[in-house]
């Protein structure tokens, strides 16, 4: 690529520390180099802190700290006010992503200028060490997402940053808070987001804490994005 557009990724972490450094160097060794990792250690109170410092010296890398405990969703709009990329992506602090993400997924938009956000496959990633691929559908439309969240996690996915310009995630979400993102950027975009059709990430299934396996809160998250 001629141009090398910087690449904001947004990683929230709250109490995760056992899990976060495999995330952020699943960053340091990306084969595309110019991107810029926002962390925000979300009223941690673990050792996020120190384990995070040696990681500074690298000046692609901040880190903040909030002192009241934002959510998920708050912490991410957090990001997205701090980043400065031509494209944004997200990583949860649990989740690995493969090597050449950032540079398979920026040649998509190179190919593909129709669309504005990019997802991929990726292996369910189980505590016994078990991956098992699991492929999403190849496009995706705003009437589609009304009914499923076919894209899924944050960490699968790449938006054109000035269609977050104006775009945050409701913050009284405790679940489907990727599904209310990327369903306002096809609605704002009146776009189909599109699959790169490759396996790029690593998807911790059983994470310490983890939402998505709280029945309460995925069911009180999906009646208010219903509502939305």
């Amino acid at each position: 690529m001629k141009k090398w557009p910087l690449v904001s990724i947004i990683m929230p972490t709250h109490n995760r520390s056992v899990f976060l450094l495999e995330a952020v160097d699943s960053v340091l060794n990306q084969s595309y180099t110019n991107w810029e990792l926002i962390i925000i250690a979300d009223a941690c109170t673990d050792n996020t802190n120190e384990l995070i410092k040696p990681y500074l010296q690298d000046n692609r890398i901040s880190f903040k700290e909030t002192e009241e405990n934002l959510g998920g969703a708050g912490a991410r709009n957090l990001g997205l006010d701090i980043a400065i990329g031509e494209y944004i992506s997200f990583l949860d602090d649990d989740d690995v992503w493969h090597q050449n993400k950032i540079e398979i997924q920026l040649d998509f938009f190179k190919h593909n200028s129709q669309t504005v956000l990019v997802y991929c496959n990726f292996n369910q990633w189980f505590q016994s060490g078990v991956k098992k691929e699991v492929i999403i559908k190849p496009t995706t439309s705003l009437n589609e997402m009304l009914i499923l969240n076919y894209i899924g996690s944050f960490s699968f996915v790449m938006v054109v940053s000035k269609e977050l310009r104006n775009t945050r995630i409701d913050s009284e979400l405790r679940s489907a808070q990727d599904w209310d993102l990327w369903t306002k950027v096809l609605r704002n975009s009146n776009t189909l987001a599109q699959n790169c059709n490759l396996n790029l990430v690593d998807y911790r299934m059983q994470g310490q804490k983890k939402i998505s396996v709280n029945k309460d809160s995925v069911s009180n998250g999906y009646e208010r994005w219903y509502i939305n």
